[in-house]
């Protein structure tokens, strides 16, 4: 009767554990009859449409552009119009003769019209035009690189919550296999033909494939928060992701080659060139300050008294004048030469951070390139390895049941075909992001991209 009890128990604990399994399966991955095949792009574009630097940097751009039109408007003439009113107290007429003399005039007024027209600036406003500019084309380029920084986290994201979903099929099957395998020991024992060690090593190793499925069930939460946080969207439980590709067969450009593409590419690097060259035009601006400033200054008014006119007198009379007006600063205490050093400062700043870019595209293009590589290896080996461990598993059971292999053999046959299960899945989707990676380096990464390395 105790023997039978026990029996009973370990059944009902079996399939207790199914149970808990099954329900984890159905919450955590939704209806299998409803389910929604969700593309990598798809998710790209949520990820785009929710990505705030991109919004940030279309403000941006906005900006740059109002200060290009600023930068083009100062050519143009100037128009000002004024107007002044005033009353003064304690004011006397003063008589310069019987028959002359400066009336008492307490009120005042005056309206006038002035253009201005800058003739010589030194190059000052050429090259603060030509800054906005290339201010302007640098935020657009900003724009592409934060457009292919976004594509390349939510595609990462994307085969990433594929590899965790499609490692999860992986243990779910390895866990039904150990199940049934652990079901035939305690018959086998209960029989005689197995030992209680044998029926426990089992038992070991069934705990420890739900123990990885646990894990990975945990990260596919985490890759489907992370998609959430880059989408700002909520991914349905019947959503499910596209199965990597097991395909070895993908061109591999040489580094010579992979480098140059990024170097000519690389928006980022087009953008910070843009970026000393505003600057070098900057430093230009600063220096015309050196230089004398001519303007064409014309100016109509209308004054009651015109104080033009001597004597003045109580009633509207207008002036007119045209004129060159010239301004040199010829000493200020060193004021130019210090905003011109500030200046080349900067510009040799922006230099510098390009040095640094380029080793920065040197270095990535040729680590995507070694991670494609990698991964593509890997791939092959992990092949061959699944091939051999279904073969290993097979024999290995056929051995053990005519007494010619250790039970222990059967198991480890067992967790190497869990892990090779496994580790298929892990490098299908490790080249799907390896070849966005090497898109990336390149510069040549966007929504048509990610949809053709399908």
């Amino acid at each position: 009767m105790k023997y039978f009890m026990k029996t009973v128990c370990l059944r009902l604990s079996a399939a207790v554990v199914i149970a808990v399994v099954q329900f984890c399966l159905i919450h955590a991955r939704g209806d299998e009859t409803n389910q929604v095949l969700v593309q990598p792009e798809q998710v790209v574009e949520m990820a785009l449409k929710h990505n705030i630097k991109l919004k940030t940097l279309n403000r941006e751009e906005k900006a740059a552009e109002a200060l290009a039109e600023q930068a083009r408007a100062q050519r143009l003439p100037l128009f000002s119009v004024d107007a002044k009113s005033s009353h003064y107290t304690g004011l006397n007429s003063f008589e310069i003769a019987p028959i002359f003399s400066i009336p008492e005039i307490a009120n005042r007024y005056n309206a006038g019209i002035m253009v201005s027209q800058p003739l010589y600036t030194g190059g000052r406003l050429r090259s603060m035009r030509q800054s906005a500019e290339l201010t302007r084309q640098s935020v657009s380029a900003d724009q592409k690189v934060a457009t292919s920084e976004s594509i390349l986290d939510s595609a990462i994201a994307y085969w990433n919550w594929s590899k965790a979903y499609y490692q999860l099929d992986a243990l779910k099957a390895a866990v039904a296999r150990m199940e049934a395998h652990t079901k035939d020991m305690l018959n086998l024992k209960n029989a005689g033909m197995a030992t209680e060690n044998d029926l426990l090593s089992t038992e070991v190793l069934l705990e420890q494939t739900r123990q990885k499925y646990e894990d990975a069930l945990r990260r596919l939460d985490l890759t489907i928060a992370w998609i959430e946080f880059l989408t700002g969207e909520q991914i349905g439980k019947n959503w499910l992701p596209a199965k990597p590709a097991v395909s070895t067969n993908i061109p591999v450009l040489s580094e010579q080659e992979l480098i140059a593409a990024a170097l000519k590419m690389r928006d980022e690097r087009s953008a910070q060139i843009l970026r000393v060259r505003a600057m070098d035009e900057k430093i230009k601006a600063t220096e015309s300050e050196y230089y004398p400033q001519v303007s064409l200054v014309a100016r109509y008014e209308q004054a009651r008294p015109n104080m033009l006119n001597f004597p003045p007198r109580d009633k509207w009379q207008d002036d007119a004048f045209a004129g060159v007006v010239v301004s040199w600063n010829v000493f200020d205490w060193g004021l130019r030469k210090a905003k011109v050093r500030e200046a080349v400062a900067r510009r040799d700043q922006a230099h510098l951070a390009l040095e640094q870019l380029d080793d920065k595209i040197f270095y990535e293009a040729r680590a995507a390139r070694i991670r494609l590589l990698e991964a593509i290896n890997r791939l092959e080996v992990s092949k061959r390895i699944l091939e051999r461990a279904n073969k290993n598993l097979s024999v290995v059971n056929d051995l053990w049941k005519n007494g010619l292999a250790r039970h222990s053999d059967v198991l480890d046959a067992h967790s190497q075909l869990t892990d090779a299960q496994y580790g298929i899945i892990s490098d299908s989707a490790d080249i799907e992001i390896a070849r966005i990676q090497v898109e990336f380096a390149i510069g040549a990464l966007s929504v048509e991209k990610v949809k053709a390395l399908r």
